[in-house]
C-alpha cells in the first residue's frame, strides 16, 4: 500500500551548481500482524542476563538517513543526506531549490532524515548517558526499517542495555525506539508505557530533547526496576510539519500500535512531552480527536503552537521567526512578502496567498475557518477530545516569544481552564521562546513515569495551580505573585512586512501609550503621534496590525488601568526586553524593503539583529529569542 510520495527534482547537489528534471517516488509499508506471547527457545536462550559496562555497547553504524545521494531517492538504511549546509546562506536556506515542492504529505525530510548524526558525536551521546545513569545503549540494526514484525527479530530478551532501533518508519514518520534494560521480546502488549517526544529530525533531536527522556529511563529502572519503552519521532515527517495534519496523528496511532504488538507497550498508558513544535505535537496527540484506540494520560508541552490560523496571521515584524520558520513550510525565499502568492508550481498551491499556502502544507486544508474549527488544538473538537481522554497537562509558556506569538500561548491556557481541563501552568515573562531546565529534567519525567507506571494518575502534575516568573533587569528570572501585563511592538518594519501591537493582561484593561517621531533616530522631533488606546478582550488580549508611514517612532509613555477604575498607573520602560536600549520603545518603519533576493529567514535575522545584536546576545540577561517589548 503506497502511503506517501513527494514530488521532486532529481539533482546533483553541490556548492554552485544545481540542475534537473522533475520525477515522483512512492513507497510502502509492509503491514504488521503477529505477536509472541510465551518465551521461545531462542528468546532463553538470549536471556542469559549479564552485566555490561559502558565500553561494551554494540553500535551498528552508520546511522541510517534513508536518503541516499548516490541515487538521490529514498533507500531503507541508505545513510547519505541531502547537502543543505552551505556555505552561501541563500543557498543554505533555500531548501526546497534542491527539488522538494511542498506540499501537504510531501515536506522535505518526509520519511528520511536532513542531517546524519556522527558515529563519533552519537558514541559521545551514549557513554555521558551511560556513565551518568549505569547503562550502555546498543544501536541495533534492523533486518527491515519499515516491517517492525522482521526488525523485533534483531533484538535480545534481557540485555543489561538499552537496545535501540534507529529511524523505523510508519507512515511519513521517523521514530527511534529505546528499549528499557531487560527488556522482553515476549512481554504480553501492555507491559510497557510509553514515553512519546516528537520534534523535527530524529538525528538532530536526539542530542537534545533525547537524553533526559533515556536518562529517566536508566535510572528508573536502575533505582526501582521500573521499566517503560521511550520513542522520538518526527512529528509526521520532518521539516515544515507542524504535527496538525491529520495524518500525523494516523502516522502516531500506528506507531503506538505496532510497539504493542512487537514490543508490549500499553497503548493506553502513554506521556507525550515537547517543547515548540514537539509541545505541539504532544498536545495533538493527546487531543486524539479522532478516537484513536490509545490513551495519553499526561503531557508535558513547553511553548507550543496551538492555533496554526492566528499564527499565519501575525506573520511579521513583531514575531520575526514566523517569518523563518515558514520559509521551511512553503520552500520559497521570498514569503517574507505580505503580498506574497505562489507562483505556478506542480504542488496545489498556485495562486494561493501566504497564509493559505502555509496552512494547505501543515494541516492539509487551506480553508482558515475549516481549520479554526477543526484542526487548531484550541478549537472545541480538540479540547473536548483531550477533556474526554481525561488527560492531565502540565503546560510552560513564554512571553515575547519570537518564534510562537505569545497572545495564542496564553490563549490556549485560558482555553484549557475553561474546558476544565486538569492542568497545571508556568508562565515565564520576558523569557521569549524558552521553557525551563524544569521543564522535561529527568527527576520530573521519573516521577511523572513512575506514576504512570504504578497508575497513580491523580498524582501527576500539582493540577489547578499556576506560577508564575519574571526575566528581571539586573536579576534574572524570579517568581512573582501573579499575571502582569505584556506590550510587544516590532522593532523594525517596512511597507511589505506586517508589523502588530500584541498586548495582554487583564481582561476589561485599558493600555494607553504616546510618544514622538522623528525623521531618524538622530534627527529633531517632527511631531507627537497621538495617544494611542487599546482595551483588551475577555481573554486579556489586544491584538491590532498596522501600517506606519516611514519615520522613526519613540514610544514614550505607556500607562494602563483595571476595567472600570479610573486610577491610571504608569509602566515602566526603563527596562525592556533587549539591552540595547532603554527609557522608551522604538520603531523604525523603514522606507524601503529587503532586497528581492533576499529569504525570508535572512529578514527575520535582520530584524532581530537590530534590536538583541548578532547572534542575539542583547536580550535581557541574555535570553535570545525574544521579540521587542516589555512586561510590567
Amino acid at each position: 500500500m503506497a502511503e506517501g510520495s513527494f514530488a521532486k527534482r532529481r539533482k546533483l547537489l553541490s556548492l554552485t551548481l544545481l540542475v534537473g528534471v522533475g520525477t515522483s517516488i512512492f513507497y510502502t509499508n509492509c503491514s504488521n500482524s503477529g505477536f509472541t506471547t510465551t518465551a521461545s527457545l531462542e528468546d532463553s536462550l538470549q536471556s542469559a542476563s549479564t552485566s555490561a559496562s559502558c565500553n561494551q555497547a554494540v553500535r551498528n553504524f552508520p546511522l541510517p538517513t534513508h536518503w541516499s545521494n548516490t541515487v538521490l531517492d529514498i533507500v531503507e538504511g541508505a545513510s547519505d543526506t541531502l547537502q543543505i549546509n552551505e556555505s552561501d546562506p541563500l543557498k543554505t536556506r533555500r531548501i526546497y531549490n534542491y527539488g522538494f515542492l511542498p506540499t501537504v504529505n510531501a515536506y522535505v525530510g518526509t520519511s528520511f532524515d536532513l542531517f546524519r548524526m556522527d558515529d563519533n558525536d552519537f558514541n559521545n551521546w551514549a557513554a555521558e548517558l551511560c556513565r551518568n545513569n549505569g547503562f550502555p545503549i546498543d544501536l541495533v540494526k534492523p533486518g527491515s526499517y519499515s516491517d517492525w514484525v522482521v526488525a523485533k527479530k534483531s533484538l535480545k530478551s534481557n540485555k543489561q542495555s538499552v537496545q535501540l532501533l534507529y529511524a523505523l518508519r510508519k507512515g511519513t514518520s521517523l521514530v527511534n525506539v529505546f528499549l528499557p534494560p531487560e527488556w522482553k521480546s515476549y512481554a504480553a502488549k501492555g507491559t510497557y508505557p510509553v514515553l512519546a517526544g516528537g520534534s523535527y529530525d530524529i538525528s538532530s533531536s536526539i542530542r537534545g530533547d533525547t537524553g533526559p527522556l533515556v536518562a529517566a529511563q536508566m535510572k528508573l529502572w536502575k533505582e526501582k526496576k521500573k521499566p517503560f519503552i521511550v520513542i522520538q519521532w518526527n512529528g509526521g515527517g520532518g521539516r515544515a510539519s507542524i504535527t496538525m495534519n491529520p495524518k500525523s496523528r494516523d502516522d502516531f496511532n500506528k506507531i503506538v500500535q505496532d510497539l504493542a504488538e512487537n514490543f508490549g507497550a500499553d497503548a493506553q498508558r502513554i506521556v507525550t512531552v515537547g517543547g515548540s513544535r514537539g509541545g505541539a505535537a504532544a498536545l495533538a496527540v493527546a487531543s486524539n480527536p479522532e478516537k484513536n484506540p490509545y490513551r495519553v494520560v499526561a503531557t508535558l508541552a513547553g511553548v507550543p503552537v496551538t492555533d496554526i490560523v492566528e499564527y499565519t496571521e501575525l506573520m511579521g515584524s513583531t514575531v520575526a521567526m514566523t517569518l523563518g520558520m515558514t520559509e521551511y513550510s512553503l520552500g520559497l525565499m521570498d514569503i517574507w512578502k505580505k503580498n506574497f502568492s505562489y507562483p505556478v508550481a506542480n504542488n496545489g498551491l498556485t495562486g494561493m496567498n501566504r497564509s493559505q499556502a502555509y496552512l494547505h502544507v501543515v494541516t492539509g486544508n487551506s480553508d482558515a475557518n475549516y481549520v479554526r474549527n477543526n484542526l487548531n488544538l484550541n478549537s472545541s473538537r480538540f479540547l473536548n477530545a483531550l477533556k474526554a481522554a481525561g488527560t492531565r497537562v502540565h503546560l510552560e509558556i513564554s512571553s515575547h516569544d519570537v518564534f510562537i506569538p505569545y497572545v495564542s500561548q496564553l490563549k490556549y491556557a485560558k482555553a484549557l481552564e475553561k474546558a476544565g481541563i486538569p492542568t497545571e501552568l508556568k508562565v515565564n515573562y520576558l523569557a521569549g521562546h524558552w521553557i525551563s531546565p524544569e521543564f522535561n529534567s529527568v527527576s520530573s519525567l521519573m516521577n511523572v513515569m513512575e506514576n504512570t507506571i504504578d497508575r497513580r494518575y491523580s498524582a501527576i502534575f500539582n493540577t489547578g495551580t499556576k506560577t508564575y516568573f519574571k526575566n528581571e533587569c539586573g536579576q534574572g528570572l524570579r517568581q512573582i505573585s501573579g499575571p502582569i501585563m505584556t506590550f510587544e511592538v516590532p522593532r523594525f518594519t517596512s511597507p511589505n512586512i506586517d508589523g502588530h501591537w500584541l498586548v495582554t493582561g487583564e481582561p476589561g484593561a485599558v493600555i494607553e501609550f504616546d510618544g514622538v517621531y522623528r525623521e531618524t533616530e538622530t534627527s529633531p522631533v517632527l511631531g507627537s503621534f497621538g495617544t494611542q488606546t487599546a482595551t483588551l478582550n475577555s481573554d486579556g488580549v489586544f491584538i491590532y496590525k498596522y501600517q506606519l508611514d516611514p519615520a522613526v517612532y519613540e514610544i514614550k509613555k505607556v500607562r494602563m488601568k483595571k476595567k472600570d477604575s479610573n486610577v491610571w498607573k504608569d509602566i515602566s520602560l526603563g527596562c525592556t526586553s533587549t539591552s540595547m536600549n532603554s527609557g522608551a520603545l522604538w520603531i523604525e518603519a523603514l522606507p524601503t524593503e529587503p532586497s528581492q533576493d533576499d529569504t525570508a529567514a535572512r529578514v527575520a535575522d535582520r530584524i532581530m539583529q537590530g534590536y538583541l545584536g548578532p547572534g542575539y546576545v542583547k536580550g535581557i540577561n541574555g535570553f535570545p529569542n525574544v521579540t521587542y517589548g516589555i512586561a510590567e
